[in-house]
């Protein structure tokens, strides 16, 4: 970080833009690929495969590596973007990975897989020169392989629970006699590897969608947030929300911003209540960019769901106004809400005891 980020991040700081984030934008894809097709043409390197993977070309190695120094590549690669150095690189392996498309994975691939990991164990990188497909591919791969399907057990359920709260532990902070725990960190930057290792059953993706789905009801107590009138509510809130926001990219979207117009909800929900919008009232929504389909929803799809608002409505105009208001977000829960009491916790499952009711 001292020798490529620290001067790019103090220029960034003197222009007033902040670091981003998350998803790459558009603008970005497109400058990362002039930056490498720049220094390309400066060294006479014939590809940004061998610029992000030299080892893969042994004869040509040394040369490749002797010019990346010269010229800095780290430095001229990262340019204009502004995202810490070693993200940029990351992102760019994966654009400029030929290995990355080859096609879906085949019975006969997966086979393939299974053995090569029996041998070589998670050496994802070996494995990549041995089937000629990119290592975060293959990882991917395995563990929707390696995955259960279907509902989850009350047991995997447990497992998903106690490895997230053990990682919560750490960054709970106490309040008097109790502990709490800040409403971005119960969903922002969780290990999901090492939660996914530790549910042993499921892979790094079904543990984050299944933990925010539980999270919501956790953060909501179980409400209905986003059904019958509440759902139409929600849903016009949203599409002027984002439309007044104003941007082109959906990579520029702050969804936490968002989750206010639909209550205490993890940005994720959001997410997938916008992706849903779009997926079902904006016709050939695949053919527009991100800025035409929220015009879209916004002078086509919200007069219909403001009609159907007003048509269902059957209460004095008083409460209309009061219900149609958001309610103020938390900043903090009590870790106890969202986790149980530990007093309460299960020793051998991580679940929390089932109380007795008491006739």
């Amino acid at each position: 970080m001292v020798k490529y980020d620290l001067p790019r991040f103090r220029a960034f700081k003197r222009e007033g833009r902040a670091l981003r984030r998350g998803r790459y934008s558009s603008e970005e894809n497109r400058r990362l690929v002039q930056n490498v097709k720049d220094f390309l043409a400066l060294t006479g390197i014939d590809s940004g495969t061998k610029l992000f993977f030299p080892s893969r070309f042994p004869e040509e190695k040394s040369h490749i590596v002797k010019m990346k120094n010269q010229y800095k590549f780290h430095s001229r690669m990262a340019a204009g973007i502004c995202r810490p150095w070693h993200d940029i690189y990351t992102r760019g392996r994966k654009i400029f990975d030929e290995y990355n498309y080859k096609g879906r994975f085949t019975e006969e691939d997966d086979n393939k897989l299974r053995k090569l990991q029996k041998l070589h164990g998670n050496n994802w990188m070996k494995i990549s020169e041995l089937t000629g497909r990119s290592n975060h591919s293959l990882e991917l791969r395995f563990s929707q392989l390696a995955a259960n399907k279907g509902a989850w057990t009350e047991e995997e359920l447990a497992s998903l629970t106690r490895a997230v709260r053990c990682y919560m532990q750490q960054l709970a902070e106490p309040v008097g006699d109790s502990l709490t725990i800040r409403r971005e960190r119960l969903y922002s930057k969780l290990p999901w590897t090492e939660v996914a290792s530790q549910v042993q059953t499921r892979n790094w993706s079904q543990c984050r969608i299944k933990w925010m789905a539980i999270l919501k009801q956790k953060m909501t107590a179980g409400a209905q947030v986003y059904r019958g009138r509440k759902s139409l509510e929600a849903k016009i809130r949203l599409i002027k929300a984002l439309h007044a926001m104003n941007v082109e990219d959906a990579a520029e979207v702050n969804w936490e911003d968002l989750t206010q117009a639909i209550g205490d909800v993890p940005p994720n929900y959001v997410q997938s209540k916008f992706y849903k919008l779009k997926v079902t009232q904006v016709p050939l929504w695949q053919t527009m960019s991100f800025g035409d389909v929220i015009d879209f929803l916004n002078e086509k799809v919200v007069p219909q769901l403001e009609q159907r608002l007003q048509a269902c409505r059957g209460h004095s105009r008083d409460e209309e106004e009061e219900e149609e208001g958001v309610s103020t977000q938390q900043e903090t829960f009590l870790f106890s809400d969202i986790f149980g009491d530990e007093s309460e916790m299960n020793p051998e499952t991580g679940t929390v005891k089932r109380r007795l009711a008491v006739a």
